[in-house]
């Protein structure tokens, strides 16, 4: 889906099933599958901020640099037990929201595809209808323009007969032109349309 480039058109397989992973190239889908990964890491931070912690520290003298001391600490979180079970609680409610929150985008993703896949498939039919009506039209206006020559058709009767073939090549026409606009929303409902090297098959 380049600037300037040609129209698209859908491919044969553009209504088919989407993959799941195809959705997961949706910047909306991304971001909330990051948002939902963060929250759960939040719950090992706040988890491991219950349980005692070592700490290793040392020093070198800058006058003598033969002097030196290292060796462990321990801190065991006893008084403030409570105020960090409760972060805890919070990090597990801040999880639960943004996994609901994920399958909300995951479901309005697809959605979308489903409505895109529905308005293509239905203007796809429309596509076969009117091209039929083009052919028939196509045909009346050659018949009629035989017998216009012969004398047997009043000039009015081929009128109305190129009117009727000029209208069916425009319906097809913005049929057409809908279809690529379908086709093209049905790309950017599974993410398609945001990968750099994606393009139509």
């Amino acid at each position: 889906m380049q600037k300037g480039a040609a129209q698209p058109y859908p491919g044969k397989d553009a209504t088919a099933g989407v993959p799941a992973n195809l959705l997961r190239n949706r910047p909306d889908v991304q971001a909330a599958e990051r948002r939902f990964a963060a929250a759960v890491a939040g719950i090992g931070v706040a988890e491991a901020q219950l349980y005692p912690s070592i700490t290793l520290a040392g020093s070198v003298t800058a006058a003598d640099a033969s002097t030196w001391s290292f060796g462990p600490a321990l801190s065991f979180p006893v008084l403030n037990q409570g105020s960090l079970r409760a972060r805890r609680d919070a990090a597990v409610s801040t999880a639960a929201t943004a996994q609901l929150d994920w399958r909300a985008q995951v479901l309005t993703a697809v959605q979308d595809v489903q409505t895109a896949q529905g308005n293509l498939s239905r203007k796809r039919r429309e596509i076969v209808a009117l091209r039929a009506v083009q052919a028939s039209n196509d045909r009346v206006l050659s018949l009629s323009r035989t017998s216009f020559d012969l004398g047997e058709l009043s000039l009015l009767d081929l009128l109305d007969a190129e009117r009727a073939a000029d209208a069916s090549r425009t319906s097809l026409a913005a049929a057409v032109r809908d279809a690529a606009q379908f086709w093209t929303a049905l790309m950017v409902a599974t993410g398609r349309g945001w990968l750099p090297a994606a393009a139509p098959s």
